[in-house]
This record gives C-alpha cells, sequence and structure tokens, in this order.
C-alpha cells in the first residue's frame, strides 16, 4: 500500500490484488521507563469553516449603513468553544480568524477556521452537528438602518475518521509484545499502549478495516511547535 500524502488524504492499493493483512505506521513513537510506547487508537478530526458576510460602510460617516461581520462571528466564537468537553475526549479548537480591511471601515466580512477533535465516533458527529446548531441558532444582526443582515455559515472542508481501539490492532500489538519480551529482555514487559490525539495514516487504513500498530518511528518532542524535536528509538 502506498500513502501519497496525509494532507491530501489519498490512499492508494497500487500493483496488488491481494487484500491488506495490516498496516504498520512509522510516525513518531516513544521510550518509557525501559519500555516501547505503541499506539492503538487516534481521534477523528473535522476541519470546518465559519463564515460570514455584513456590509461594509465608512466607520466615520456611514456607520449606521455597517452591518460588522466580525462581531457576528464573534457571537459564535466563545459558544462553540465551550463544546470542549474533556470528559467524553472531545476538544474543539478555533485556530484562525480574519476579517475587516482597515480601522475606518465596518468589516464586511469575517471568517474562522477550527477543528473538532474526537475519540469516539458518535461524540465526533454530535460534535460536527452541535456546531451547525449553534450557526444555525444566532439571530443576525442588523445596522443600524435595519437594510442589512448579517449571514453566518459553517462548512465541513475535510474530515478524518477516529481510529477506535479494536481486536485487529491487538492482535498486532500482543505480537509485538511477545518480539519485544524475546528480543529485548530489558524491556521489562514489552510494550506500553497509547491512546493518540494526533492524527496519522493510521486512520485511514482503520476505516478501511485494516489492523493497524502505530508509534514505530523516532521518538521526539513538541510535535508542530516551536522547539520540536527528534530523538533515537
Amino acid at each position: 500500500a502506498v500513502v501519497d500524502d496525509l494532507v491530501s488524504g489519498k490512499l492508494n492499493h497500487k500493483g496488488s490484488t491481494v487484500p491488506l493483512l495490516c498496516a504498520l505506521v512509522y510516525e513518531a513513537g516513544a521510550w518509557n521507563d525501559g519500555r516501547f510506547t505503541l499506539v492503538q487508537s487516534r481521534k477523528g478530526r473535522s476541519e470546518m469553516r465559519l463564515e460570514c458576510q455584513g456590509q461594509s460602510a465608512h466607520a466615520g460617516n456611514d456607520h449606521h449603513r455597517g452591518c460588522n461581520a466580525i462581531r457576528q462571528l464573534c457571537r459564535a466564537v466563545e459558544r462553540i468553544e465551550d463544546l470542549t468537553d474533556y470528559d467524553r475526549d472531545l476538544t474543539v479548537n478555533i485556530g484562525e480568524i480574519y476579517g475587516g480591511t482597515g480601522k475606518n471601515v465596518v468589516p464586511s466580512a469575517a471568517a474562522a477556521s477550527l477543528e473538532i477533535r474526537a475519540a469516539d465516533q458518535h461524540v465526533f458527529r454530535d460534535a460536527v452537528s452541535s456546531i451547525q446548531d449553534i450557526v444555525g441558532s444566532i439571530d443576525p444582526l442588523r445596522s443600524s438602518d435595519g437594510k442589512t443582515a448579517a449571514t453566518l455559515e459553517g462548512v465541513v472542508e475535510k474530515e478524518v475518521m477516529p481510529w477506535p481501539r479494536n481486536d485487529g490492532t491487538e492482535t498486532l500489538l500482543e505480537i509485538f509484545e511477545h518480539i519485544a519480551a524475546v528480543s529485548v529482555p530489558s524491556a521489562n514487559g514489552g510494550i506500553l499502549r497509547e491512546d493518540r490525539g494526533g492524527l496519522s495514516d493510521g486512520n485511514r487504513f482503520a476505516h478501511l478495516g485494516v489492523p493497524v500498530v502505530d508509534g514505530l518511528g523516532p521518538g521526539g518532542g513538541n510535535a508542530h511547535c516551536a522547539g520540536a524535536n527528534g530523538g533515537p528509538r
């Protein structure tokens, strides 16, 4: 199997009609207290964009004609962020906001990019639905002259479904556990299992029903952040 690109989500099973027996994914791994740590599940991710349209106007001469798109967008932001629920292993993060052209112009457009992550597929779907409900329930902001009303919509741009724990992955982990016990006696009992919040190609294989073991790559820290580092495995 060849994974073209995790970002684009393309997955090709090239050059063979033989079903995939398993997938071994070399995302970053870890070594904790003398034991290998391998990934047994991953959260899913939905990328969404909020888009708001208002009415531009000169902030000095015609402020009453303007309908502020940024203000309308902000009505939704806090309510959507409040959907985060650690007890349900659900996080919602609005990571980018755009809007306006200058301090002297009432902004006619604003947008926000956000992501949802959850381990459970039902929680995942419920969160996407809840965001759409919030967007639809917010009363439209109107210009002071009453001639313009703002619009707000939420668009799902891309989704990667959760990879839950499953029997196929557990069987693979038991094989790796046996290998570790035989080949690395100092591994103190073999491997540790990890449920990870980040995505990998393992999500896509798992969605195809293929047993997956992940985290076989080198260790490191501070993924996707300043100070990201790799280390020996």
